[in-house]
């Protein structure tokens, strides 16, 4: 029983003097020896849908100021913001042309009087909701047009989409099996 003891006492001893030892004695490159390492350490950073979505508006945002800068159209100068969605108060970005606002501002002063009181008015001239839908496709050719035409502008959209894809990538990998997800 005595015998038990001590060998396991000088075992004990003798794997710390082993392992103090090993820990001061200079390191080995693992290239210089052949040998593979012993430990690999990777190091990753999880992808924040809201650090995705932010680069995403920035990317839109530029894309739309050299729009902008290469256009000759008035109507169509474009510019984005953070917008309430439509009988909400959540914010959402959106770039829209001028003709889209001009056409909602008069909306809006044909509907505000009408709520508070004044006699029925009917709009004058065409309705807005028909000024956009005739405008936008033309509108939507202009962008494609003057996005092959300017290799600043084409690469811009480019990146826009390849970003947009990726975004939508780790949003189905995040939302996989999940309703919500605390990013």
């Amino acid at each position: 029983m005595v015998n038990r003891k001590r060998a396991a006492l000088v075992a004990l001893v003798c794997g710390q003097l082993l392992t103090a030892a090993y820990a001061a004695s200079p390191a080995k490159d693992a290239s210089a020896t052949g040998d593979p390492p012993d430990e690999v350490i990777v190091e990753a950073q999880k992808e924040r849908l809201t650090r995705l979505q932010v680069e995403l508006e920035k990317a839109q945002d530029n894309f739309f100021a050299r729009f902008n800068k290469v256009n000759t159209n008035p109507e169509y100068e474009t510019h984005c913001e953070h917008k309430p969605l439509y009988g909400s108060h959540i914010l959402k970005h959106a770039c829209t042309p001028r003709f889209v606002d001009a056409a909602n501002e008069k909306l809006a002063s044909w509907y505000v009087p009408s709520l508070q009181g004044s006699q029925y008015q009917p709009l004058k001239g065409d309705d807005p909701s028909t000024v956009i839908r005739t405008k936008m496709p033309d509108y939507r050719r202009k962008v494609l047009e003057l996005g092959l035409k300017d290799p600043q502008l084409a690469k811009m959209g480019r990146d826009f989409e390849a970003l947009k894809k990726h975004y939508e990538t780790v949003r189905k990998a995040k939302f996989k099996n999940h309703w919500f997800v605390w990013d």
